[in-house]
C-alpha cells in the first residue's frame, strides 16, 4: 500500500473541496498555496504539500 503524503509534525494540509485531497504543491518556492499557507515538503514522500501550523486558526478547505 503506498503513503499517502502528509504535512510535517506539527502542520496541517490544505484540503481541496473539489478533490477532498491535500493540496499539491512543486516546491518552496511555489507561492499557489491559499492564503496562510506554504509549500513543504510531505513528511512521508517526495511530495511537495501546502501546509500551516497546527496552532493557526486558517480553514483547513479550500476551493483549489
Amino acid at each position: 500500500m503506498p503513503l499517502l503524503a502528509e504535512c510535517p509534525q506539527g502542520y496541517r494540509g490544505a484540503m481541496s473541496i473539489i478533490s477532498g485531497g491535500y493540496i499539491p504543491c512543486s516546491d518552496r518556492f511555489d507561492f499557489t498555496c491559499p492564503p496562510g499557507y506554504s509549500c513543504m515538503p510531505s513528511a512521508t514522500t517526495e511530495q511537495h504539500l501546502c501546509c500551516a501550523p497546527e496552532s493557526s486558526d486558517i480553514s483547513v478547505w479550500s476551493i483549489l
